[in-house]
């Protein structure tokens, strides 16, 4: 049998233990009830348009990072931030058409040295470091993206945008490159974390409270004409 990583496994499950133990039932205020609601996860689109002949949408993703979150960004376990953007055909007499899928991925890393935050994309690090409040400004609020390149949108045609945030703050890669690192960069010692099933592996980092937080919101219907975005019905 594969070798399954204990220590990190055991931390694990240990936070899955204090996460359930802090859910022990106390009686809550109305406020608390209304702080807890209004701290929800949202995602709101805020306006289409037009850059360099592409459909762009801006948006706004709100509370991805919560407490727990950030408290793990601060211990080093970094997370990654990912939009994907759906461009729909509203079709009357058949289900709707996926036209065209675009993401936009981050990934946020913390900086011992720096005690600060890197954000990471495809095109490199941040040379500078940031607070975690900096870090959800640039990331959650007002973020623009390319919907589809408006060459090949249908003018006669009505649509809508629909819009997934995911916050991944674990993942078995990011614990396997850990114990690598604890393992002294040996990867002699069998398969880690990847001898645990794909599910037991989610159901223990969801029980821990480090699972994915993720929104969905859309748009309303649009119809395009030429560089314009105008209501659709």
């Amino acid at each position: 049998m594969a070798r399954v990583p204990t220590l990190l496994l055991a931390c694990l499950i240990s936070l899955s233990a204090s996460y359930y133990c802090a859910l022990a039932p106390v009686p809550a205020t109305a406020a608390e009830v209304l702080v807890s609601q209004s701290s929800k996860p949202s995602l709101r689109v805020e306006r289409l348009g037009e850059a360099t002949g592409f459909l762009t949408v801006t948006f706004t993703a709100g509370n991805l990072f919560s407490p727990r979150i950030v408290e793990s960004l601060s211990r080093g376990l970094p997370a990654t931030l990912e939009y994907e953007i759906q461009f729909w055909k509203k079709r009357s007499a058949w289900f709707d058409k996926l036209v065209a899928v675009n993401r936009l991925s981050y990934r946020v890393v913390y900086d011992p040295w720096e005690d600060g935050f890197r954000i990471v994309t495809k095109e490199g690090s941040s040379q500078a470091v940031f607070d975690i409040d900096h870090v959800e400004r640039s990331l959650c609020f007002s973020v623009t993206g390319r919907v589809a390149d408006l060459a090949f949108v249908d003018s006669l045609a009505t649509y809508f945008v629909a819009i997934r945030a995911t916050l991944r703050p674990l993942s078995a890669e990011d614990i396997d490159d850990v114990e690598t690192w604890l393992n002294d960069g040996s990867e002699n010692g069998g398969r880690g974390v990847r001898a645990i099933p794909g599910y037991l592996f989610d159901m223990i980092v969801g029980l821990s409270g480090l699972g994915d937080q993720a929104v969905t919101g859309r748009s309303g219907f649009f119809r395009v004409e030429g560089n314009k975005v105008l209501p659709g019905n």
